[in-house]
Protein backbone atom coordinates (compact mmCIF):
# COMPACT_ATOMS: atom_id res chain seq x y z
CA UNK A 1 0.00 0.00 0.00
CA UNK A 2 1.57 3.29 -0.88
CA UNK A 3 0.48 7.42 0.52
CA UNK A 4 0.80 9.85 -1.57
CA UNK A 5 1.78 13.11 0.46
CA UNK A 6 -0.12 16.06 -0.71
CA UNK A 7 2.60 18.36 -0.33
CA UNK A 8 5.32 16.52 -2.55
CA UNK A 9 4.82 13.80 -5.01
CA UNK A 10 7.20 11.81 -2.85
CA UNK A 11 5.32 7.96 -2.01
CA UNK A 12 5.86 6.92 0.90
CA UNK A 13 5.09 3.01 1.79
CA UNK A 14 3.26 2.11 5.56
CA UNK A 15 6.90 -0.02 5.50
CA UNK A 16 8.29 3.42 5.70
CA UNK A 17 6.17 4.29 8.27
CA UNK A 18 7.08 1.49 10.65
CA UNK A 19 10.27 2.49 10.24
CA UNK A 20 9.68 6.01 11.19
CA UNK A 21 7.90 5.10 14.36
CA UNK A 22 10.69 2.24 14.89
CA UNK A 23 13.37 5.59 14.84
CA UNK A 24 11.11 7.84 17.18
CA UNK A 25 13.03 7.98 20.70
CA UNK A 26 11.00 8.56 23.60
CA UNK A 27 10.86 11.59 25.75
CA UNK A 28 11.78 11.18 29.49
CA UNK A 29 10.35 13.43 31.82
CA UNK A 30 11.77 15.66 33.91
CA UNK A 31 11.73 14.31 38.07
CA UNK A 32 12.39 15.24 41.35
CA UNK A 33 15.49 13.58 42.85
CA UNK A 34 14.75 11.50 46.18
CA UNK A 35 16.50 8.99 48.29
CA UNK A 36 13.09 6.78 49.41
CA UNK A 37 12.59 6.34 45.53
CA UNK A 38 15.56 6.03 43.11
CA UNK A 39 14.08 6.41 40.31
CA UNK A 40 12.57 9.98 41.80
CA UNK A 41 9.18 10.80 41.34
CA UNK A 42 8.17 12.23 37.89
CA UNK A 43 7.06 15.84 36.74
CA UNK A 44 3.50 16.36 34.91
CA UNK A 45 1.88 13.22 36.36
CA UNK A 46 -0.17 12.49 39.41
CA UNK A 47 1.46 10.58 42.59
CA UNK A 48 -0.37 8.63 44.76
CA UNK A 49 1.00 8.05 48.19
CA UNK A 50 -0.81 5.39 50.41
CA UNK A 51 -0.09 3.65 53.77
CA UNK A 52 0.80 4.56 57.41
CA UNK A 53 3.46 7.31 57.13
CA UNK A 54 2.86 8.68 53.72
CA UNK A 55 3.03 12.46 55.28
CA UNK A 56 6.21 11.83 56.66
CA UNK A 57 7.40 10.79 53.42
CA UNK A 58 5.93 13.63 51.67
CA UNK A 59 7.70 15.77 54.17
CA UNK A 60 11.08 14.36 53.82
CA UNK A 61 10.54 14.74 49.51
CA UNK A 62 9.95 18.36 50.32
CA UNK A 63 13.40 19.06 52.48
CA UNK A 64 15.40 17.11 49.87
CA UNK A 65 14.00 19.28 47.29
CA UNK A 66 14.58 23.14 49.00
CA UNK A 67 13.95 24.89 45.93
CA UNK A 68 10.45 23.46 44.99
CA UNK A 69 6.82 25.92 45.58
CA UNK A 70 4.45 24.09 47.15
CA UNK A 71 0.69 24.12 47.67
CA UNK A 72 -0.66 21.76 50.21
CA UNK A 73 -4.58 21.77 49.53
CA UNK A 74 -6.96 19.92 52.21
CA UNK A 75 -10.53 20.21 52.93
CA UNK A 76 -9.62 20.83 56.83
CA UNK A 77 -5.95 21.44 57.68
CA UNK A 78 -4.52 18.55 59.50
CA UNK A 79 -0.79 19.11 58.91
CA UNK A 80 0.83 20.58 61.24
CA UNK A 81 3.09 22.97 59.81
CA UNK A 82 5.66 23.33 62.49
CA UNK A 83 6.34 20.02 62.23
CA UNK A 84 7.52 20.27 59.05
CA UNK A 85 9.83 23.11 59.58
CA UNK A 86 11.95 20.74 62.48
CA UNK A 87 12.40 18.61 59.60
CA UNK A 88 14.07 21.06 57.53
CA UNK A 89 11.16 22.59 55.35
CA UNK A 90 11.30 26.05 54.64
CA UNK A 91 7.62 27.03 55.33
CA UNK A 92 8.32 30.35 52.84
CA UNK A 93 7.87 28.42 49.87
CA UNK A 94 4.44 26.21 51.19
CA UNK A 95 0.74 27.59 50.30
CA UNK A 96 -1.43 25.93 52.80
CA UNK A 97 -5.24 25.73 51.55
CA UNK A 98 -8.11 25.18 53.52
CA UNK A 99 -10.65 24.35 51.07
CA UNK A 100 -13.56 23.06 52.75
CA UNK A 101 -15.94 21.49 50.00
CA UNK A 102 -14.08 23.56 47.07
CA UNK A 103 -11.40 21.02 47.04
CA UNK A 104 -11.17 20.34 43.27
CA UNK A 105 -11.81 23.69 42.52
CA UNK A 106 -8.83 24.89 44.55
CA UNK A 107 -7.16 22.59 43.27
CA UNK A 108 -7.75 23.47 39.76
CA UNK A 109 -6.98 27.00 40.14
CA UNK A 110 -4.00 26.54 41.36
CA UNK A 111 -2.67 24.17 38.63
CA UNK A 112 -4.14 27.01 35.92
CA UNK A 113 -1.83 29.47 38.08
CA UNK A 114 1.46 27.30 36.80
CA UNK A 115 3.00 29.65 40.10
CA UNK A 116 3.97 25.86 41.82
CA UNK A 117 6.46 23.43 40.97
CA UNK A 118 4.30 20.64 42.90
CA UNK A 119 0.60 20.18 44.57
CA UNK A 120 -0.10 18.23 47.66
CA UNK A 121 -3.57 17.29 47.87
CA UNK A 122 -4.84 15.50 50.93
CA UNK A 123 -8.54 14.54 50.90
CA UNK A 124 -10.64 11.82 52.61
CA UNK A 125 -13.13 11.93 49.66
CA UNK A 126 -12.68 9.38 46.76
CA UNK A 127 -11.32 11.00 43.85
CA UNK A 128 -13.44 10.16 40.28
CA UNK A 129 -12.36 9.39 37.24
CA UNK A 130 -13.42 13.04 35.73
CA UNK A 131 -11.89 15.03 38.11
CA UNK A 132 -8.50 12.59 38.41
CA UNK A 133 -7.94 13.23 34.41
CA UNK A 134 -8.62 16.75 34.36
CA UNK A 135 -5.79 16.93 37.35
CA UNK A 136 -3.37 14.56 35.02
CA UNK A 137 -4.14 17.36 32.17
CA UNK A 138 -4.02 20.64 33.92
CA UNK A 139 -0.43 18.80 35.88
CA UNK A 140 1.17 17.95 32.29
CA UNK A 141 0.41 21.37 30.68
CA UNK A 142 2.11 22.98 33.75
CA UNK A 143 4.91 20.29 33.99
CA UNK A 144 3.34 19.76 37.87
CA UNK A 145 3.84 16.86 39.99
CA UNK A 146 0.30 16.43 42.15
CA UNK A 147 0.51 13.84 45.09
CA UNK A 148 -2.49 12.44 46.09
CA UNK A 149 -2.53 11.31 49.87
CA UNK A 150 -4.84 9.07 50.07
CA UNK A 151 -6.22 5.92 52.83
CA UNK A 152 -6.47 3.60 50.12
CA UNK A 153 -5.54 3.00 46.63
CA UNK A 154 -7.49 4.24 43.62
CA UNK A 155 -7.69 2.24 40.38
CA UNK A 156 -7.64 4.98 38.00
CA UNK A 157 -5.83 5.31 34.85
CA UNK A 158 -4.54 9.07 34.55
CA UNK A 159 -2.52 8.09 37.92
CA UNK A 160 0.73 7.27 36.77
CA UNK A 161 2.51 6.39 39.65
CA UNK A 162 0.93 4.73 43.10
CA UNK A 163 3.55 4.09 45.96
CA UNK A 164 2.19 2.56 49.16
CA UNK A 165 4.85 3.55 52.37
CA UNK A 166 5.31 0.24 54.32
CA UNK A 167 7.24 0.99 57.59
CA UNK A 168 9.23 -1.75 58.57
CA UNK A 169 9.17 -2.88 62.30
CA UNK A 170 12.91 -2.99 64.04
CA UNK A 171 14.64 -2.67 60.86
CA UNK A 172 16.11 0.42 58.46
CA UNK A 173 13.14 2.60 58.76
CA UNK A 174 10.44 3.69 56.20
CA UNK A 175 10.44 1.56 52.54
CA UNK A 176 8.09 2.50 49.36
CA UNK A 177 6.18 -0.02 47.90
CA UNK A 178 5.51 0.26 43.84
CA UNK A 179 1.51 -0.74 43.26
CA UNK A 180 1.88 0.76 39.73
CA UNK A 181 4.37 2.43 37.52
CA UNK A 182 3.36 4.34 34.11
CA UNK A 183 5.84 6.19 32.14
Amino acid sequence: MKVLSRTSRHQTTVEDLRELCRKTTRLEREKYDFSLHPKGFPRGVLIELTGLGKTEVLVQFLAENPKLRVAWIEESLTIYPYAMAQRGVSLARLLFIEAHQEVFWATFQVLRSHLFDCVVLSSKRNFDEKNLRRMQLEAEKGNIGVFLLTESIHKAWPIALQLKVNREICSQGTKLDVIRERT
